[in-house]
């Protein structure tokens, strides 16, 4: 692993980064992973907006999809890191069904937007050339988890959570707060699992362990993100779960503050920091 990787700005899920990069697959017209809408949902998704605004809207629910499918992996990697550096079953447990939680997230994104587009994608065929080489130590795993977990999933969850209440279309809505639930329960084990790896180092190893922490936050203070072109309407956008980019700094900013730089601090004063000290947005 590099020695500064790319900082996670995924839209959905925990990241899958291998060499500092964010990677996912690419979409592959199928209906593979979609899942069919119950009808009254399929006959209003999408209605009073213009065609150009629905295709926009499905891309990113699309996109979504890849990161969700992305997150998938990013979790497989995790159980099996889990048992190299012999965490407790319970951890190994919570991560599979972690994986579990985001191949059904992948669904619901992979529905809507179809039900928006008006076809079917699907990921293809994901690239895991190099997912697991380095060394698989606690020190490596904690600093990915520290990157993925903590920071990332953290950011994703407020950023689906932030989404979800916006949108008017009820079942959409109850779809995305859903995911942002599972999303911020998968960031807990993260920290829980960082927490159990600083009790299990010396002195000099766990402070290294902080400061990958604060590296994390810092380079995710710098992360750029992306939003929807400009041409459209951002408060109706919203109104379908879609932020500009503007929203989506302000509530990694308000994530950053007020969940990851507590559950840090709390978690390097008296190691038992798993985001319960932090104050939601």
């Amino acid at each position: 692993m590099p020695d500064t990787p790319t900082p996670p700005t995924c839209d959905a899920g925990r990241p899958f980064i291998v060499a500092g990069q964010l990677r996912c697959a690419g979409p592959v017209g199928s209906a593979s992973w979609c899942e069919p809408l119950p009808v009254g949902q399929r006959q209003t998704m999408g209605r009073g907006i213009s065609a150009p605004l629905r295709q926009a809207i499905a891309e990113h629910y699309a996109r979504l999809g890849l990161m969700e499918h992305a997150s998938v992996a990013s979790f497989a990697r995790f159980v099996l890191q889990l048992l190299a550096v012999g965490a407790p079953p319970q951890m190994v447990l919570e991560a599979q069904a972690a994986l579990a939680d985001e191949v059904r997230h992948a669904q619901a994104c992979f529905s809507i937007a179809r039900a928006l587009g008006g076809h079917a994608l699907s990921p293809g065929p994901l690239d895991m050339e190099d997912a697991m080489s380095g060394p698989v130590d606690l020190l490596t795993v904690t600093r990915a988890t520290i990157r993925e977990g903590c920071v990332g999933e953290t950011l994703a969850a407020m950023e689906v959570e932030e989404a979800a209440t916006w949108v008017r279309d009820a079942q959409l809505a109850s779809t995305l707060a859903s995911i942002a639930e599972d999303e911020l329960a998968h960031a807990r084990l993260a920290w829980r699992f960082v927490a159990w790896a600083v009790r299990r180092v010396d002195a000099s190893t766990r402070e290294r362990m902080g400061q990958f922490l604060w590296d994390a936050v810092a380079d995710a203070r710098r992360a750029s993100v992306g939003g929807p072109p400009d041409r459209f309407d951002p408060v109706v956008l919203r109104a379908w779960g879609v932020l500009s980019a503007r929203d989506r700094l302000a509530v990694r900013r308000r994530a950053l503050e007020t969940m990851v730089e507590p559950s840090a601090a709390a978690l390097l004063a008296d190691e038992s920091g798993m985001l319960a000290s932090a104050r939601r947005v």
